[in-house]
């Protein structure tokens, strides 16, 4: 699950982004808040831990919904 999570922020960083995608995976699953990353198009791309225990959703069920 960590791989497509890590695989999906790197499709949302920016070229000469200064934070490393890995990194940045690291510290949004480790915030007590639930985080939802939505991508332009109102497609949701990402979510942390968090949002699955505060929803009751699993990761996957959430990934690729429209808003």
């Amino acid at each position: 699950m960590m791989d497509k999570t890590l695989a999906r922020l790197g499709e949302l960083s920016q070229p000469g982004a200064l934070l490393d995608p890995d990194l940045l995976a690291r510290v949004l699953e480790t915030l007590p808040d639930g985080i939802v990353i939505i991508d332009e198009g109102g497609v949701i791309r990402y979510v942390n831990g968090q949002t699955e225990l505060m929803f009751g959703y699993a990761r996957e069920t959430l990934l690729g919904d429209d808003c």
